[in-house]
């Protein structure tokens, strides 16, 4: 902008300096040529004086000729103007473009980063799941081989060292183990209550392990507090 302003300043003065140029170049001769019959009281020159005619044939071709520059000049500066206002509109229209390209780019960062979070908490909570899912299963895996290992056993001394091992799982050998008979609305209907150390006994001298592990309730320190079995 302000090397169009200082273009436009540069082109005034020119144009101005070349048309007092051709206006007082011709208007010196004028006044050096005078007629050699012309009167010191202001007498009027005659009309068919030589030089009234050069002299006002002059003043025409330069009266005409400082309109054109005028009108030139009139035109450049308005040319001029309009193409600076149109360039400062474009220019304007172009930093308008920029913002709010700037803006959306913002905003889909915003989005992504609000996406990344979600995602990383559902990751987080997903590896919290499984990780809880794990200690849960661990413990049944191994209660549950426990009690296939004192069904299947071949002799006692085997079996109640399954037992003694299987008894380790537990915060006490009295720990209950609710065995589920019936469901229905939500209801449980659960066989006679026994204790841990009763049923592994059961399952020794039966060799029948006909129930599955439905749930387990661990202590803060994970030892099992209650056993949910459920007949198969």
């Amino acid at each position: 902008m302000q090397t169009n302003h200082d273009f436009q300043i540069l082109l005034r003065k020119f144009l101005r300096g070349l048309a007092w140029g051709i206006i007082s170049t011709p208007v010196r001769v004028s006044l050096t040529k005078k007629p050699a019959n012309l009167l010191n009281f202001g007498t009027v020159i005659p009309v068919n004086n030589r030089y009234y005619y050069q002299n006002r044939k002059m003043m025409n071709v330069i009266r005409n000729s400082s309109r054109v520059v005028m009108w030139v000049l009139v035109l450049m500066i308005c040319f001029t103007g309009c193409k600076s206002k149109k360039k400062a509109a474009e220019a304007a229209r172009a930093a308008e473009e920029r913002a709010r390209i700037e803006q959306e780019a913002t905003l889909r960062k915003e989005e992504e980063e609000q996406k990344r979070k979600e995602a990383e908490e559902a990751a987080s909570r997903d590896a919290d799941a499984r990780q809880q899912e794990m200690a849960t299963n661990e413990p049944k895996a191994r209660l549950n081989q426990y009690f296939e290992s004192v069904a299947r056993s071949g002799n006692v001394a085997s079996s109640n060292s399954s037992i003694n091992e299987a008894l380790t799982l537990f915060s006490s050998p009295d720990t209950p183990v609710l065995i589920v008979i019936s469901e229905e609305g939500g209801q449980k209907d659960y066989d006679r209550p026994t204790t841990i150390r009763q049923y592994l006994n059961y399952l020794k001298d039966t060799k029948n392990n006909s129930n599955s592990i439905s749930n387990l309730q661990f202590d803060n320190s994970g030892k099992i507090t209650e056993v949910e079995l459920r007949k198969n």
